[in-house]
């Protein structure tokens, strides 16, 4: 498997539905630590939905077919409409 960079992360900003191109289509997404402790400890309604679209063990999101297991039928990203871009 091929693993890319994102050098320019700091600066990147994700352009949701006017995106042409889904990020969340065909990559395997990998998880960072910090996120995956956060991800585990989440509480409340959407805590079934993480553990469903999480693979805690090889700290990467699903994926149905191609696509994160996150990723609705808009091309939206449902832990981001649900928990929001920032950490908590």
């Amino acid at each position: 498997m091929k693993t890319t960079s994102l050098n320019f992360y700091d600066g990147f900003k994700c352009k949701a539905g006017e995106c042409k191109h889904s990020c969340c289509t065909l990559w395997n997404i990998d998880i960072d630590k910090k996120s995956l402790v956060r991800y585990r400890k989440m509480k409340g309604n959407f805590k079934k939905r993480i553990e469903q679209g999480i693979d805690f063990g090889n700290a990467c999101f699903k994926k149905n077919g191609n696509s994160c297991a996150f990723l609705n039928k808009d091309n939206l990203c449902e832990l981001i409409i649900n928990k929001g871009e920032k950490e908590e």
